[in-house]
Formats: C-alpha cells, structure tokens, sequence
C-alpha cells in the first residue's frame, strides 16, 4: 500500500519531469504519483493519475489533486527539484511521526519577520545550506510540502481552491491555525535535494512576485503586521 501521494504539475519543464517520476518512483517508501500536465504533452506509464490541461492553471490544481489523495500523507512537489538519494521520503515520514500533525516538512521554508515586507524575511534553503539540523520556521515553500493527507483535507477546503499562486503561504498559514513558527526547513538534508529553478519559468522571476506574497502574509499571518 502507498504511504505518499505526489502531486506534480509541469509547465515548459518536460525535460525535467521523466528524471523526477524515476527519483520520486525508486523512493524507498511506497508512492503514488499524480501529474498535473500544463504543458506539452508526455507519455509515461508510471504515473497513478494523469491530467492533461488545456491551458496552463498554474499551481492550484496540485491542491484538487491533493484533494483526491487517499494516502496516509501526500506531497506536493514542483516540476524544478530533483531527489539525490531513495530514503528521503523515509526520513521525512519518521520526523513528521514525532511532529505536531500540522506540520509540514520541505527543503525550502521562511521565517517571517513581523512588521517588515516578506522580501526581507529570512529565507532557508537545504541545498543551500551548511548547518546539521532542521529548523521552524512559518511558511513551507512550494517547491515541495510533505505532510499529513488528513490535516490537510481538514484544514484546508481543497475542493474550491482558487488561488493560482502564493498557495503555499495560505496552505502553511491553514496548516497551522494562523500560528508562526510550526513548520520544519529540512536544513540538515543539504545537498540530498538539488534545485535547478533558476530559469525563466521560475515564478519569483515574474514582476510583482515579492508584493503579491506579501499580501498573502498579511492576510493570513495577522502577526506578520505587528
């Protein structure tokens, strides 16, 4: 039986999403994989579930997907991180069994800084990072978010999930009854995960990208605006 639901969405990143399938398949824990495609078409029979759309919708439908999740913990993860070893997966189930059940668990995360705008926040990153262990932190960023299937449909109305982009901060804020301080930055994984989202295509390239997360933060984190 599968442990992790996968909820990817590609978009102008096919090149990437074949090594992704395999990296996420060969995790040494039982997966499911569900693939959002808004791009391209692609041809891969490894994946549970394959949605092909019309246009591109951005990041909310990986949140339907999650919606229809039956596992007992699902991941939403980018089509820009690539997995450099099989038990990272393992090794995040065992932290989140000793975690409060909202937590949610990534290798990219932010702690904000109350009453300064969101690009002034500090912003963790493993593959980026040199310390030994894991830190809180508020927001899990969505590069990737591991957590509990069940909190998530709990907590979260997945079902009419409009949001096309800053879901991330309103999932980590729900996830987390609006408290600071309730997720975990793997920084102790390193290099264990690698990013490649530098490209055009990466959305904090896009104009406005800083402002409309800062919105986000003030409205679902009321302490951001002390």
């Amino acid at each position: 039986m599968s442990l992790i639901t996968v909820c990817l969405t590609n978009w102008k990143r096919p090149e990437n999403l074949e090594k992704i399938i395999a990296q996420v398949r060969s995790q040494s824990v039982p997966v499911k994989i569900f693939l959002w495609n808004n791009g391209e078409s692609i041809i891969n029979n490894d994946i549970d579930w394959y949605v092909e759309s019309s246009h591109n919708a951005m990041c909310s439908p990986r949140w339907f997907m999650a919606a229809n999740a039956d596992t007992e913990f699902v991941c939403i993860y980018d089509d820009d991180l690539f997995l450099m070893d099989n038990n990272i997966f393992a090794d995040i189930v065992k932290l989140a069994d000793k975690s409060p059940r909202g937590s949610i668990f990534g290798p990219t995360g932010v702690t904000l800084k109350p009453g300064t705008h969101y690009r002034d926040a500090e912003h963790h990153y493993s593959f980026r990072s040199i310390k030994q262990e894991d830190i809180r932190c508020d927001i899990i960023k969505g590069s990737m978010m591991l957590m509990r299937t069940s909190e998530l449909q709990k907590k979260v109305n997945l079902n009419i999930f409009k949001f096309k982009r800053e879901e991330d901060i309103i999932v980590s804020a729900l996830m987390a009854d609006c408290q600071l301080n309730q997720h975990y930055c793997l920084l102790s994984f390193g290099d264990r995960f690698n990013s490649v989202g530098d490209d055009d295509v990466a959305l904090w390239r896009h104009d406005g990208h800083m402002d409309a997360r800062e919105l986000a933060c003030n409205e679902f984190f009321p302490q951001h605006n002390d």
